[in-house]
């Protein structure tokens, strides 16, 4: 579990993400890439769902992009209580899996919506800065 350094991009308004993955490749990759975005800043990461909820509740990031399969606590479990803690913080769901019943159960537990591993990195950021205060599923909004 580790905040990550001070806004490195003198911000103003930016989109305060926290990243939650058992693959520190993965968090290392998210990183850099929406590090990288100037209206987002990344405040940390956690490894598993238990760090990942007790740096919530530190950070109280906008958005927190998390896996679903996490060893200790899994990322349905983690965002059921971040949402019962953090009403306004928005929950993007990120994993392999892309099936209905996982999706399904990831909105069920609060997320705002979910994306694939699979698909464009661009399509997350876009899901990140999308309607980042309404609890609509961001990809309905544009519908």
């Amino acid at each position: 579990m580790r905040p990550t350094k001070e806004n490195r991009k003198n911000k103003s308004r930016s989109i305060r993400v926290l990243i939650i993955d058992d693959h520190e490749v993965v968090r290392d990759a998210l990183a850099s890439f929406l590090g990288n975005a100037s209206d987002i800043e990344m405040v940390g990461e956690a490894g598993n769902g238990r760090d990942g909820i007790e740096l919530a509740k530190e950070l109280v990031p906008d958005v927190i992009v998390t896996d679903i399969n996490m060893p200790d606590i899994d990322g349905i479990e983690a965002t059921r209580t971040i949402c019962s803690l953090l009403p306004d913080v928005r929950v993007i769901g990120f994993s392999m899996d892309g099936g209905k019943p996982m999706v399904d159960a990831m909105l069920a537990a609060g997320a705002s919506d979910h994306i694939r591993k699979g698909e464009n990195i661009k399509e997350l950021l876009a899901v990140i800065r999308k309607g980042s205060l309404s609890r609509t599923p961001i990809r309905e909004q544009t519908r």
